[in-house]
C-alpha cells in the first residue's frame, strides 16, 4: 500500500495499489483503533475520498474558520455521509 497522508499520532491513510478485488480502496491505519496489522477500508476509492470531503464542505459538515485556523466538523453527520458514499468500506459499518 502507498501512504497518502498521516498525522503526528501515527494514523495514516493508504492507497491499495495491489491488483486484487480491493484495488483502489483507501485504508486507515490507526494506533488508537488498533488497526495497524489489519487496517480498515475507509474510502471506496480516491474519487469517493474527494467526493466525501467536497460534500462535507458543501453541506456544512466541515467548516473552516480562517480566523482561528481550525476545521470544525460535525462528527455524527460526517459519519453518516461517509457511510452513504462509501458502502464498500468496513470502517463506517462499525457501531
Amino acid at each position: 500500500m502507498i501512504k497518502l497522508i498521516g498525522n503526528s499520532s501515527g494514523d495514516t491513510l493508504r492507497f491499495n495499489n495491489e491488483r486484487d478485488e480491493h484495488y483502489g480502496k483507501i485504508y486507515v491505519e490507526s494506533v488508537s483503533l488498533l488497526s495497524i496489522d489489519d487496517p480498515y477500508s475507509y474510502y471506496d476509492s480516491l474519487y469517493s475520498m474527494l467526493n466525501t470531503t467536497i460534500q462535507a464542505y458543501e453541506t456544512g459538515i466541515f467548516i473552516y474558520d480562517n480566523e482561528k485556523n481550525i476545521l470544525d466538523e460535525d462528527g455524527d453527520k460526517f459519519w453518516e455521509l461517509a457511510k452513504t458514499l462509501n458502502p464498500g468500506s468496513n470502517y463506517w459499518m462499525q457501531e
